[in-house]
């Protein structure tokens, strides 16, 4: 009997002492907004003021594709926020939805609370009849405030960047209460009238599954300046072996360790830590210092060697408005990478940057004879050639110093631009002296097509008698052979004023017949090979 009353005794007290702790797993009411699936009435549990801070309750949102379904249940909300056309065609205040409600536990002061929410943005073409610039919305932010008094605001808790993802995603934001304690919630959507339209404007957002958790009372408050470098090497590291989430969550990596890198400027960072049931605030604000952030690049001096042939890039640093100067012989003077049109020996470029920080860098252009003309000589022409067709010769770089070699099929061998008409292929050479008196060579190789006939006709009617080849090169042979292989016939030069009348090595003639032939040359090997046909 006595143990019965021990036991009694124990569960009173356990119950009595659970009793009065805060449950703080539950401060919201109807968290995933499931209500009425009419357009006015607000979800259960939650309330407005005005008729116009309805939101729409939906069950599917169909101007996307694919449409936005619930996350789960079977009811999600639209906030709007209306603008000044809006306004003015309605008589009415700038107006934004929203929705309050009395929190089922009070959220204590000086502590520290974890939201989370599914959002997402309806659909940036969406049509608003009351919007004239142009007639569809705008990303709007997401809004969170604690109050003591129905519909209030009185302290900001969470405050988003503009939602612009078109299916669901889970936001996680941390805040703190200070020094109040708050009995009322409010959620809306916002205007972002400094990344998005400088004037209030029409925008949607859909909020589905809210979740409202204690993670401590705030125990410490520390703030910090840092000096942000770019480049993600600005550091972060949090004062404590806490577990650590960083914010705005955009602009660090990772976000969830104790050290944290900046991925790109921002003037407050905020870190939360947890340590068991205690919170921990810290501030960071980031001092931007040009001088700290290009360190490496400000007045920084290149130097690039000028070539012919090439287009010489000069490659800036990276940033918004580029001045460069003098404008000469560039492609653009306002770019990141102009190209050179022609030769000038210095340059500079003045920068800014998306901080507003300007800094200038000196490009120094080498020229050099040996960068010029890296082999002391470089190839102008490369063509081929019809029998009989000639060509002008013309230097790009300079003035011709020396006679062209070799005088064949030339109407001059001294002037600035002969005209070839080459028998057979060749290549012609000249040295020059350029403007920055630069003496190197330029060759011009001209290719004479092979014109070699499969059919001859040795009968005397001046027709097909004999096998002429036109482009021949100098010192090239011709053999002719029988089918079984046997060599009937060479002739070692042959050239293009030579003409094979179907006679073997003896001078007598061949028989009628199919024979094989072959045009070689000592260095550039088998020029052509076939079959040649001999009628009688």
């Amino acid at each position: 009997m006595r143990d019965i009353k021990v036991i009694f005794l124990l569960i009173f007290f356990i119950s009595v002492f659970l009793g009065n702790q805060n449950n703080y797993g539950q401060y919201l009411r109807n968290p995933s907004l499931e209500g009425s699936s009419n357009d006015s009435p607000p979800p259960d549990y939650w309330d407005v003021i005005h008729d116009w801070s309805d939101p729409d309750n939906f069950t599917g949102y169909y101007n996307t594709d694919p449409p936005i379904l619930p996350v789960d249940g079977d009811i999600f909300i639209l906030l709007r926020a209306r603008g000044i056309t809006y306004a003015e065609q309605h008589h009415a205040p700038l107006q934004r939805e929203y929705l309050f409600q009395e929190l089922a536990t009070p959220l204590p002061a000086n502590s520290c609370f974890r939201f989370e929410v599914y959002l997402s943005f309806t659909d940036e073409n969406y049509y608003v009849a009351d919007s004239v610039d142009p007639d569809h919305g705008y990303p709007v932010k997401f809004q969170v405030w604690g109050s003591n008094t129905p519909g209030g605001r009185d302290q900001l808790l969470v405050d988003t960047d503009p939602i612009t993802n078109r299916e669901w995603e889970k936001f996680t934001f941390y805040f703190i209460t200070h020094n109040n304690s708050y009995a009322y919630i409010l959620i809306e959507a916002n205007w972002d009238t400094i990344n998005v339209k400088n004037t209030p404007y029409n925008g949607m957002v859909l909020v589905d599954n809210l979740d409202l958790d204690y993670t401590g009372v705030m125990d410490t408050v520390f703030v910090d300046t840092v000096y942000y470098h770019g480049d993600s090497q600005t550091l972060l590291t949090g004062n404590s072996d806490a577990s650590y989430h960083w914010t705005p969550d955009e602009y660090l990596y990772p976000n969830d360790s104790r050290s944290t890198l900046m991925l790109e400027y921002y003037e407050t960072i905020s870190a939360y830590g947890q340590q068991e049931n205690e919170c921990l605030v810290e501030l960071f604000h980031i001092i931007l210092d040009c001088d700290t952030l290009y360190p490496n690049f400000t007045h920084r001096s290149t130097e690039y060697y000028f070539k012919y042939d090439t287009l010489l890039e000069l490659r800036a640093s990276e940033g918004l408005i580029y001045s460069w100067e003098p404008q000469t012989n560039l492609t653009a003077y306002d770019i990141q990478a102009p190209h050179m049109i022609d030769y000038y020996e210095h340059y500079m470029v003045s920068i800014t940057d998306k901080y507003n920080c300007s800094f200038q860098e000196e490009f120094n252009i080498i020229l050099h004879c040996d960068t010029l003309y890296p082999e002391g000589s470089i190839v102008i022409l490369d063509t081929t050639l019809e029998e009989e067709e000639a060509i002008l010769l013309v230097p790009r770089y300079g003035e011709v110093i020396s006679n062209w070699n070799p005088p064949k099929y030339l109407d001059c061998i001294d002037c600035q631009t002969p005209t070839a008409s080459p028998r057979y292929s060749i290549n012609y050479s000249v040295e020059l002296t350029d403007e920055f008196e630069c003496i190197h060579e330029e060759i011009f190789s001209v290719d004479v097509n092979l014109h070699i006939p499969n059919v001859i006709t040795p009968n005397g009617d001046g027709y097909n008698d004999c096998l002429r080849v036109s482009g021949i090169p100098e010192n090239s042979k011709l053999l002719v052979f029988e089918k079984n292989g046997s060599l009937k016939y060479e002739q070692n030069p042959f050239h293009s004023d030579i003409c094979w009348e179907g006679i073997d090595k003896q001078g007598h003639a061949l028989k009628a017949g199919t024979y094989w032939y072959a045009i070689e040359h000592p260095v550039l090997g088998t020029l052509k090979k076939g079959f040649i046909l001999i009628k009688r």
